[in-house]
């Protein structure tokens, strides 16, 4: 699109995992734990515009679901079915920009790139014991 200046991509994902493992326990004293099946979801889109020679504007999108799938603690038999797993990113959003400097001093490509990312991540108050 654009004279090939622009590109939209777009991708649907599904991942199962077996025997995931999280950390558990209190900071300082966690130990690693097989928690059971896991699955992820979701949809991702990015834009990139290269707006001149050497500039490229960068755009992203992620929305997506992790959880807990058949997982149950071994120790307390405390049952996780549903619940999102740790750490994992509900909704990611990035902006960027590079600027390629025209050079040939140096046998390489010289750039310069600068973005922000936001993430909205679950992070449990209360540990998986």
């Amino acid at each position: 699109m654009l004279g090939n200046r622009l590109a939209l991509n777009a991708s649907v994902y599904y991942i199962s995992v077996s025997d995931t493992q999280i950390y558990v326990g209190p900071v300082g004293y966690q130990v690693i734990r097989n928690a059971g099946d896991a699955r992820s979801y979701g949809l991702d889109l990015d834009i990139n515009w290269q707006m001149t020679d050497a500039f490229t504007l960068t755009a992203g999108l992620n929305q997506g679901k992790s959880e807990f799938v058949n997982a149950q603690d071994p120790m307390t038999n405390e049952d996780y079915d549903g619940n999102n797993l740790p750490y994992a990113p509900e909704t990611s959003a990035l902006l960027q920009g590079r600027y390629q400097f025209d050079q040939a001093w140096v046998p390489a490509k010289l750039a310069l790139t600068a973005g922000v990312i936001i993430t909205r991540i679950f992070i449990s108050m209360n540990p998986i014991p």
